[in-house]
């Protein structure tokens, strides 16, 4: 009897490693691809990145195994398109935060969002503003990266860092011109950021930088506070 078991043992054992072993093959070949598109220098490598994700997403929601997708694929999938020339870069890289947590409501924890993946939407914002058209645009990408900020303020796991900080101040600032009817709303949220960050501990050299760069005398003014 004792034989049988662990017949059976040794049988289910080499099932769930080939299972498993099937999952990390198809987890590392999307990374490769994902890579590969990083690395193009291709002007649309942002969207075929984007191609490949929802590719082993769509795998994941129809595999019978027990499939695994990394989070790095979608940060890096997020990153690409903010260094991307299309304007809807910040909703793209929303778009993909989304699928992260849906996938984490679906049992895959490693896709918990984090400060990281938080930050990485402002980031798209930050860099959003050559894109954009017009004050419209600006505006809807300036709001994202409010309402961002402000769930990472909120939440008890996904507070943000010295990099969340320095990266929506450079988001302000590239995104809210600097004429009068506009000023005193920009040096207003940029001022909350950076005595947020102060007050959470999260003040460095990163921070002051891109207040330096968004305002020099805002940056006199704040940096006798510290």
């Amino acid at each position: 009897m004792s034989s049988v078991v662990s017949e059976l043992f040794s049988y289910s054992s080499s099932i769930i490693f080939f299972q498993l072993h099937i999952s990390f093959i198809a987890n590392f070949n999307c990374f490769l691809n994902l890579l590969a598109w990083a690395n193009s220098g291709h002007p649309d490598a942002a969207s075929r990145a984007n191609d490949v994700l929802k590719d082993a997403i769509e795998k994941f929601y129809h595999s019978s195994s027990n499939t695994r997708i990394g989070p790095y694929n979608f940060l890096a999938v997020m990153k690409l398109w903010a260094y991307s020339s299309h304007k809807d870069k910040a909703r793209h890289a929303m778009d993909i935060h989304r699928e992260m947590l849906r996938l984490y409501d679906n049992g895959q924890r490693r896709l918990k969002p984090s400060t990281q993946s938080f930050t990485m939407i402002i980031n798209a914002c930050a860099f959003s503003s050559q894109a954009c058209s017009n004050e419209k645009e600006r505006e809807e990408n300036l709001q994202i990266a409010i309402d961002t900020l402000e769930i990472m303020r909120k939440s008890d796991g996904t507070k943000p860092n010295s990099i969340t900080y320095g990266t929506f101040i450079k988001a302000c600032h590239r995104l809210i011109d600097s004429d009068c009817s506009k000023i005193e709303f920009k040096n207003r949220l940029i001022s909350d950021a950076f005595l947020a960050a102060k007050e959470e501990k999260q003040l460095n050299g990163f921070v002051r930088k891109q207040l330096k760069l968004a305002s020099p005398k805002l940056y006199e003014t704040l940096i006798n506070t510290v």
